[in-house]
Order: structure tokens, then C-alpha cells, then sequence
């Protein structure tokens, strides 16, 4: 009887772990999910369920699409770029020798103009959508952006 209960108890013990590295791996997969939600893996996704809040006919869709579409696509030209040059900064500064501060100063520069360069882009592409927009869907999507920023 004595045995039994103590198999009893290691089956149990195992069942007990076995779940929970299914519901550990479950949340931390879902945690995963969502910090590259939130970091931008899936913006099209946010962009369409964004847009669509301010319930556009579907002529404003495909254009305000098209609009997307071309800002991705630059901003992923700066965002990698500024990645390429964020690398080189970092090699410089890892290596033996103390880094030529004129070399230093010319990518720190060219990062800060990227960072210009992509919130003039941003601005842009708000400015396109908004001619987009009637007067109160314009005014809805800035008041959603402000009560997103505000959460940040």
C-alpha cells in the first residue's frame, strides 16, 4: 500500500510539472506575442484596426492602404540605416584604439538627422491621410493618437 501511494505521488508530481511548463511556455509565448505587437512586428495589423475605428468608406481605405504602404516602406529604409550606423557607432567604440572623435561626431549626426528624417515622415504621412479624411474622422484619429501617446 505504502508503494502505491508513493507512485501515486510521483505521478502526480510529474502530471504537475508537465502542466505547468504547458501553461508557463502558453504565457510566456503570449507575453512574446504581444511585446512585438506592441514593438511594431505587426503594423499593418495595428494600422488596419487603427483606420477602421474611423469607419472609412472603402475608397478612403484603399487610399489611406497605398499611404501605408509607402510609409513602411521608407521608414524601414531609415529604421535600417540607423541600425547599419548604430553598428558601426558601437564597432568604433568597441575597438582597441580611442575613436577619432570627428568620425564619432559625423555618425551621431547622421543618426539624429534619421530620427529628423522619420518624425518629418510621420508628419507627412498624418498630413496625407488627414486630406484623406472628412473633417470629423480627421479630428477622431488625432484625438485617438493623442490618447495613445498620452499612454506612453
Amino acid at each position: 500500500m505504502n508503494q502505491n501511494i508513493k507512485r501515486l505521488f510521483i505521478v502526480l508530481s510529474i502530471c504537475l510539472n508537465i502542466g505547468f511548463i504547458i501553461f508557463g511556455s502558453y504565457y510566456y509565448m503570449k507575453e512574446r506575442a504581444e511585446a512585438k505587437q506592441q514593438r511594431g512586428f505587426t503594423e499593418k495589423g495595428m494600422h488596419i484596426s487603427f483606420y477602421r475605428s474611423l469607419q472609412l468608406s472603402p475608397e478612403q481605405e484603399r487610399e489611406i492602404d497605398k499611404l501605408f504602404d509607402d510609409y513602411l516602406k521608407r521608414q524601414s529604409e531609415m529604421k535600417k540605416e540607423n541600425k547599419n550606423l548604430r553598428n558601426e557607432l558601437i564597432s568604433m567604440l568597441a575597438g582597441e584604439e580611442y575613436p577619432d572623435k570627428g568620425n564619432l561626431n559625423r555618425i551621431l549626426e547622421r543618426i539624429g538627422a534619421l530620427k529628423k528624417s522619420r518624425e518629418q515622415t510621420t508628419v507627412e504621412h498624418l498630413l496625407k491621410v488627414k486630406a484623406v479624411l472628412a473633417k470629423e474622422q480627421a479630428s477622431r484619429m488625432f484625438l485617438l493618437l493623442l490618447s495613445r501617446s498620452e499612454k506612453e
